[in-house]
């Protein structure tokens, strides 16, 4: 899935719940797309070519997506938990 590219970043609570990934023209790749895009640039290229099959591609995304529903929940439990981003500014909790 892409984001509009209008040069923002998205907030931090999106950017905790799943997967974002910039590519260089600005747009915005989130999900088992951005995992893809990404692991094509490792040794898992492999894997990456597996999962954009478009059956395997359909059950990835649901899979994926359960799977950051489950990290958020585990890591993010306590919403007092998502106060700083790593740049190290502070975020409100709004």
């Amino acid at each position: 899935m892409e984001h509009p590219s209008d040069g923002q970043l998205p907030d931090q609570l999106t950017l905790l719940k799943t997967l974002h990934l910039q590519k260089s023209n600005g747009a915005w790749l989130t999900g088992l797309d951005a995992n893809i895009a990404a692991w094509k640039h490792t040794q898992f290229r492999w894997l990456a070519r597996l999962l954009e099959l478009p059956l395997i591609s359909n059950i990835g995304n649901r899979v994926y997506n359960h799977w950051a529903v489950l990290r958020f929940k585990k890591l993010y439990q306590n919403k007092d938990q998502v106060q700083t981003c790593p740049c190290g500014t502070s975020q409100s909790d709004a």
